[in-house]
């Protein structure tokens, strides 16, 4: 039942979203027409010396009053007439430009908006509306629009918009409101979009991450420890004098009669590149979970991406290795590709460890509380001495120290809501006690490891 009258209560917004009039002019006649039906009783009384001059300058301040609020409607139809015009020519463009973040949170996206041609109402104001993921709807914004030199009737201006879920965005439509100088009345022109954008992860103070290269692709880097390198178990070489008879491969030798030998592991000095594994699985259903979906995936996204510059110091060849499908980015930067595929990752319940790991490449695995207890135990004991693990428990991302929260409090202005209806979400979910018993099995099965990292970020 509550989930039903949410739904009504954002049809009723959005339906209210295209309504050419505002709260304001609503207020505006609802003092207008009691204090006008007032003063005209007032106007009623016995004769008196004052009594025309009152009915004249009442008469005056209403004439004057309509009249303002005509000339405030009638610029706004112009404007509003002008950009339909424009639109259904064709002229009409709508740009929107994703820049560098003002600061350092991941919840603030600035973001530029070009429309050409555009025409604002006398004194009054242009503000737009994005319509993003098909059925949700941005904020009103009120960029402060500066008219473009050299390009005629061009217009731009900026914006910051809150977007706390670091992932990738589409907006299919910018609804601009053409507003007059009063706010008494909001014209609509929707004009469609088509932009992909996404919100970056950000870097996180924590611990130092323990890894070193094991794949080799240039010999000219030479490392402290030795890498351990697998034999070639497909490929083998004839056997010769100097051969060990103990690696004679004896069924190849009952099939065809040939004597061949595996080549031997080795231990090889040399190493270059580092192999980083990341992995989103999940051993149950967090669908429809918001804690899970929004929260601890943001949480483990900002975990990955501080991983991944802390080994990208390191001075190695870095490779970042996802275990899912990722649409195509054309950024040419690398960080910048990698910090979409971090954006754009998701939990997924297909991809294990043993599925998309290969362990004779990886440097570092990166594992969550999700991950699977018995799937981490198993690979722990297999290549606990080659590979390292960086832990991130999720159950941290709903801590916070008494010291943070009095410093948010005091300097970031939030809403009490969200967090609340997350906490008690949270503490009402089914999935909470599987995923700290599973968490506890596997801080369990780490413990005591040395090349084991488990990384708390600052929320």
């Amino acid at each position: 039942m509550r989930s039903f009258f949410s739904k009504l209560w954002q049809g009723i917004q959005r339906v209210g979203y295209f309504i050419p009039v505002t709260v304001y002019f609503l207020v505006f006649l609802a003092i207008l027409i009691p204090g006008y039906s007032k003063l005209k009783q007032l106007s009623d009384l016995p004769e008196s010396a004052y009594r025309d001059i009152f009915k004249v300058l009442m008469s005056l301040s209403v004439l004057f009053g309509i009249s303002m609020v005509c000339f405030a409607l009638l610029t706004t139809l112009f404007s509003f007439g002008y950009i339909k015009w424009q639109q259904r020519k064709g002229d009409m463009v709508v740009k929107l430009d994703i820049l560098p973040r003002h600061s350092n949170s991941s919840e603030q996206q600035l973001l530029s908006c070009a429309v050409n041609p555009l025409l604002p109402p006398f004194m009054g104001f242009i503000k737009l509306r994005v319509r993003y993921d098909i059925t949700r709807y941005s904020p009103k914004f009120s960029p402060a629009f500066q008219k473009e030199k050299g390009k005629g009737s061009g217009w731009k201006g900026l914006f910051s918009w809150r977007l706390p879920e670091i992932r990738e965005y589409h907006a299919d439509k910018v609804i601009l409101y053409v507003e007059d100088f009063f706010h008494f009345f909001s014209l609509v022109v929707p004009i469609p979009v088509n932009l992909r954008f996404h919100v970056h992860p950000v870097e996180h103070q924590s611990q130092s991450v323990l890894a070193s290269p094991r794949k080799t692709e240039e010999t000219n880097v030479r490392i402290e420890e030795l890498k351990r390198v697998e034999g070639e178990y497909l490929n083998y070489k004839n056997f010769e004098s100097s051969d060990d008879v103990r690696r004679i491969v004896w069924k190849i030798y009952a099939r065809n009669k040939e004597l061949v030998v595996r080549t031997p592991e080795r231990l090889d000095p040399y190493a270059s590149h580092i192999y980083f594994y990341p992995s989103f699985y999940t051993f149950a259903s967090v669908v429809g979970n918001t804690v899970a979906e929004q929260v601890f995936l943001n949480y483990y996204k900002n975990a990955c991406w501080t991983v991944y510059c802390q080994l990208a110091q390191k001075g190695f060849e870095l490779t970042y290795i996802p275990d899912q499908s990722l649409p195509p980015v054309s950024v040419t930067d690398p960080s910048e590709k990698i910090k979409f595929r971090i954006a754009a990752s998701n939990w997924q319940n297909e991809t294990t460890l043993t599925d998309f790991v290969k362990a004779g490449y990886a440097s570092v695995i990166l594992i969550s509380s999700l991950n699977s207890a018995d799937e981490v135990e198993e690979w722990l004991e297999r290549y606990g001495n080659d590979i390292s693990f960086v832990f991130v428990p999720l159950s941290e991302a709903m801590h916070r120290g008494v010291l943070t929260q009095w410093m948010r409090w005091l300097f970031i202005k939030e809403d009490p809501s969200v967090k609340e209806q997350n906490a008690t979400a949270w503490q009402l979910s089914p999935l909470r006690l599987k995923l700290k018993a599973n968490e506890d099995r596997i801080r369990s099965i780490l413990n005591g490891s040395e090349r084991v990292n488990i990384m708390t970020l600052e929320t």
